[in-house]
């Protein structure tokens, strides 16, 4: 099962993913595609200038935490969609909790 969290305290926004899909062992399409989204994550936040960014990475497991902004905020809540679409599809799979609300600026 890899259990995914999602957490928006407003001056944070961050992700964390954790264990195996087990769906296919050997050959688990579940578990790159939930990859794929935290890696595509990953290396879109690293290109946005003015930010904190936090990666930490291993096996089976990804942390993820950024500066909120219009963008980054785009970015957290596109990978949010594309999890939560995995995890209905695979629920014995794939958990999602959290979310991350719409960009609204500090004034």
């Amino acid at each position: 099962m890899i259990n995914v969290c999602f957490s928006d305290s407003g001056k944070q926004l961050s992700l964390c993913m954790e264990g195996h899909a087990q769906h296919n062992p050997g050959n688990d399409t579940v578990c790159a595609a939930a990859s794929a989204l935290g890696q595509t994550l990953v290396f879109a936040l690293e290109g946005v200038e003015e930010i904190t960014l936090d990666v930490r990475a291993s096996k089976g497991k990804l942390f993820v935490a950024a500066t909120p902004t219009a963008e980054t905020v785009t970015m957290f809540r596109m990978a949010h969609a594309g999890l939560v679409a995995i995890s209905e599809k695979y629920p014995k799979n794939v958990t999602v909790k959290g979310e991350i609300l719409p960009y609204m600026p500090v004034e």
